[in-house]
């Protein structure tokens, strides 16, 4: 598969970032290294971002919530550490899933 990487790709970012405490950040209890692209919207951007995944998942990476993903719910729950309390409390507080949509349905498995 070939793509045309510099006419999709505005900026690459590389940072160090800090472990926390948030249950779902991708830095739960774990320094890391954050490598965000900033990427035009094109089709091409989805397939482009499953081989940065392919390529990274042998580290384990975890997504960041908010950006593009193609990262399965059973890998997302293989790497972060609170998956299951996570979902146990959503269960808990949206028991008739009124706050659900098709993302966190798919996601936590509604």
């Amino acid at each position: 598969m070939k793509f045309r990487v510099s006419s999709s790709l505005h900026v690459t970012e590389i940072r160090a970032i800090a472990a926390d405490n948030l249950w779902m950040s991708p830095h739960y209890q774990r320094d890391s290294i954050g490598i965000h692209f900033t990427w035009k919207k094109v089709d091409a951007v989805y397939e482009m971002v499953k081989v940065v995944e392919a390529t990274l998942a042998p580290f384990g990476y975890r997504p960041h919530l908010g950006k593009v993903f193609s990262a399965s719910p059973d890998y997302f729950k293989s790497v972060m550490p609170k998956f299951d309390d996570f979902k146990k409390l959503v269960t808990e507080i949206d028991p008739t899933n009124k706050f659900g949509n098709e993302f966190t349905n798919r996601l936590i498995g509604r």
